[in-house]
């Protein structure tokens, strides 16, 4: 077990260096201060300091700095200097670690590299401990066990009636107290066998009975460099992301009480800025290495490094965190994405080119009706025939079906399926085109045991020897030869995060994890379908950066209608996501009202309580689109607002993404801890036009909106706003004059499901003319239904697209008019004047052109 070094980072460098005593890189907007005397440095944001460096860990070969030397240059990001200190065993001794910081001058980016010159390679693990009695020395706050197996369960007195309870069971080996899973106010006693793997759990308390103390750990990381304080001079917020599903972002005052990060399932990417207005904002994340890398909480400190379930490097080994600044929280994320993008080589997905992004489709996940349900019908296969039979009689436009984790044959999610052979009694088809109709197809984890693992490589865990993963690059493209020749379109690979932090599959070694991915993208680059990537954790989001066929990737818990916070996640990991080129998906959804129960779901919990929020959130987010609903239950009126007749989903050109505003002065007081409103918003632009979205979710207060909190292009433009209702059509607009703001009402959180104020606004153009578009859909503007917007100081001109034969209103208000008029558009038959020939998808669109004076709009061919 390798010990470590924590180092304050405060010996005097050797005297040949020629270093003055403070040397800076970077430039004048951000830079780094390095004492080269001492070795403390600090991160500059517009010549003021922001974050001083802590107290770094260091490699056991590694306890002193032994040289320095500086350099200066350029590469594909521009020019820079740098400066590199080694670190030995002793003063006369050559480096075997290395920090370089290099600072680029003509724009705000830091990079921190540390070098293993020497390598590293971990000695053997100690020898087990010794039998010892029962007792209850061992006792782990905040730390719950996995992989065992549970004795019982009882209602929680205390750790040490817990802890006596399991001492007289000769079968118990550790207890485990906490809320239990379906009643979070319940707590409970567990008593457990087995296995004593660890997980960080916040609500939960582990005491080891038998066997002694689990084996000492070398803590998350082999060194760290950077190293930042929490303590800082400057007032500050800050921003992170974490657990599975990415599900647990934070966000609140950065302090040595900021949330704490593991490492392994939270901390990166981390943002801090302040509070003015227009934020100014600095971004920390590695640059490579996702899948073994991260960022934690070390006391009053955040590090960053490879994490210690590695267990060799080779020599000269690098890793690199970069910290990028800028103005704007939204704009900051989105550099660090461009860099991240540029580095992998992909980029920022185009929905269009992705059937299932860009088409309403039918899903079956948790929380969906027919998950793990026949639900009166003999077999899945024939629920599955009725749901198709159902909206094709009622004309409502699902496009394509998702096949979720209940047809395979398989262990359970976690080890995993053994085969992609569908079960015979869910399947009596077989695997084969029986539906007709474009596929979205899952896996879960991979069994250990499973058909192909003498036919391909594979990685078995070596923790448990119950799960794999597969290295051979000849697998996924045989898995998806047999997805695609029944019309698979995307690949979903789910449990990601437990892979990650349950096994040793992909953080033990650099390369397994990787390359997992690495082949799983190739495959479907050479097969031509796109991927989801479900139950991340935020090293994965990072990581998808490198893969050019993961278009989207879950954003939230499963969908089961059962809480209001579910849904919180979506605005906060939409700006990540989208920042890092993929879109966020909230689930399957129900699109019934409230006053409706789908009597026989699955699941128990058959009402939406809110679809309004539900559906708005899923569309405007720019994942899939799937309601779920049963048989005969589907609301066309709800899948219409998203979508044309032919299924193709009129989406914004900007998913919804929580805004600066949110995250700035939550409540009014700078230093308030508090949690950012819940205020997101997703647009379409039309050259230097913004049609904005607004949603409340869950909040207590209302907002002021105006056209710099929707990061418009022109600040001081005056704008239309209008609520969203699903009851009525828009009938008034609410002009707003140049320099004032619009108060979105209130949207607090419902006993079952979340509030939700929903607003839409829109430019005023220079004619005085408000262009609302097609207020019968979600993203009225949206850049699939207008294109070529053209304005002058008395007209509006653009193209209008639509599906052979649809009719629909536009809607727009005169100028020094508030109430709304419309102008119908209707297009002709396939192959008529106007319309084209089937794209990829095999969609039609065809044009008319819409022209609009100050008072009136016409929809003509032409």
């Amino acid at each position: 077990m390798m010990s470590r070094v924590v180092f304050a980072v405060n010996a005097v460098l050797c005297a040949s260096t020629v270093l003055a005593d403070t040397f800076k890189v970077g430039g004048p907007d951000l830079a780094i201060t390095v004492d080269a005397a001492t070795g403390v440095y600090t991160v500059d944001v517009d010549g003021a300091p922001w974050v001083p460096s802590g107290p770094a860990l260091l490699p056991p070969t590694a306890s002193v700095p032994v040289s320095a030397k500086t350099a200066n240059g350029s590469d594909p990001q521009g020019d820079y200097t740098s400066l590199t200190i080694g670190w030995g065993s002793h003063t006369a001794a050559p480096p075997t670690y290395e920090w370089t910081f290099t600072g680029y001058t003509d724009h705000q980016m830091l990079v921190f590299t540390q070098r293993f010159t020497a390598g590293f390679n971990s000695s053997a693990p100690p020898p087990p401990s010794p039998p010892t009695p029962a007792s209850c020395g061992v006792i782990l706050n905040h730390t719950d066990q996995v992989h065992g197996n549970m004795i019982s369960r009882s209602p929680f007195v205390s750790n040490s009636e817990c802890c006596d309870r399991c001492i007289k069971n000769p079968d118990c080996d550790a207890w485990s107290a906490g809320p239990e899973t379906s009643a979070p106010h319940a707590v409970e006693c567990y008593l457990l066998k087995g296995n004593k793997a660890t997980e960080p759990r916040a609500d939960r308390t582990l005491g080891i009975v038998r066997g002694g103390p689990p084996p000492p750990s070398s803590g998350p990381f082999l060194a760290t460099f950077p190293t930042v304080s929490t303590n800082s001079s400057t007032p500050l917020r800050y921003i992170s992301f974490g657990g599975c599903q990415c599900k647990s972002p934070t966000n609140g005052a950065w302090g040595s009480t900021a949330t704490q990060f593991d490492g392994a399932t939270s901390g990166e990417p981390l943002v801090l800025h302040n509070s003015e207005a227009s934020p100014r904002a600095i971004v920390m994340a590695p640059i490579d290495n996702f899948m073994v890398s991260g960022q934690a909480t070390l006391g009053d400190v955040v590090g960053c490094g490879i994490r210690s379930t590695v267990k060799s490097l080779p020599p000269q080994f690098e890793h690199s965190t970069v910290i990028v600044g800028g103005r704007g929280i939204n704009r900051t994320l989105f550099a660090l994405g461009d860099l991240l993008l540029s580095k992998g080589g992909k980029q920022r997905t185009d929905p269009e080119s992705d059937f299932v992004l860009s088409h309403a489709g039918y899903w079956t996940d948790h929380g969906a009706f027919y998950y793990h349900s026949d639900s009166g019908f003999s077999n899945a296969e024939a629920a599955l025939k009725a749901v198709k039979t159902d909206l094709k009689q009622r004309n409502i436009p699902l496009r394509y079906f998702q096949w979720d984790d209940w047809w395979m044959e398989s262990n359970g999610d976690v080890p995993g399926m053994t085969s992609w052979t569908p079960i015979p009694t869910k399947f009596p088809s077989g695997f084969t085109d029986w539906l007709g109709s474009p596929l979205s197809l899952y896996a879960p984890m991979y069994a250990a045991n499973n058909d192909w693992v003498s036919a391909y490589e594979w990685k078995i865990d070596a923790l448990h020897n119950r799960s794999a993963i597969p290295l051979d690059p000849k697998f996924y493209p045989d898995l998806f030869a047999n997805g695609t020749k029944i019309g698979m379109k995307m690949f979903e690979q789910d449990f990601l995060c437990s892979t990650n932090t349950g096994t040793s599959l992909t953080n033990s070694d650099l390369k397994s994890g990787q390359q997992w991915l690495d082949n799983m993208n190739s495959a479907a680059e050479e097969a031509g379908i796109t991927v989801q990537w479900c139950m991340i954790n935020p090293q994965h989001a990072l990581a998808s950066t490198r893969a050019s066929r993961v278009t989207n990737s879950r954003g939230t818990a499963d969908n089961t209608r059962n809480t209001a916070t579910n849904i919180e996640p979506m605005g906060q990991n939409s700006l990540l996501y989208f920042a890092l080129g993929m879109f966020t998906s909230r689930d399957n959804v129900f699109t019934t009202p409230s006053n409706v129960e789908q009597t026989g779901c699955s699941g128990g919990h058959c009402v939406e309580p809110t679809r309004h929020a539900d559906n708005a959130v899923a569309f405007l987010a720019g994942g899939p689109y799937g309601p779920s609903d049963g048989v005969g239950l589907t609301d066309r009126s709800i899948v219409m607002r998203t979508c044309r007749a032919d299924g193709v989903l009129l989406r914004p050109s900007l998913p919804l993404a929580t805004l600066d505003l949110a995250f700035t002065k939550p409540t009014g007081k700078p230093n308030d801890n508090s949690a950012a409103p819940l205020w997101w918003a997703a647009h379409d632009n039309h050259g230097a036009l913004r049609w904005s979205y607004f949603l409340s979710i869950n909040s207590d207060g209302a907002v002021s909106v105006d056209p710099a909190t929707l990061l418009w292009e022109d600040a001081a433009a005056a704008m239309a706003a209008w609520v969203v209702d699903l009851e009525s059509n828009v009938t008034q607009v609410t002009r707003v004059a140049s320099g004032s703001s619009f108060s979105v009402a209130a949207s607090p959180a419902l006993p079952n499901g979340p509030g939700l104020t929903h607003v839409t606004f829109a430019p005023v153009l220079p004619s005085g003319l408000v262009l609302l578009g097609d207020t019968s859909r979600w993203a009225t503007v949206s850049y699939r239904r207008f294109s070529q917007v053209n304005v002058t100081p008395t007209t509006m001109s653009a193209r209008v697209i639509g599906t052979p034969g649809e009719t629909f209103p536009v809607a727009y208000a005169p100028a020094g008019s508030t109430a709304v008029t419309t102008v119908m558009c209707t297009f002709g038959t396939q192959g008529s004047a106007g319309c084209g020939s089937p794209n990829a998808h095999g969609d039609v669109d065809c044009v008319l052109s819409l022209s609009c004076t100050a008072s009136a709009c016409t929809c003509r061919s032409g």
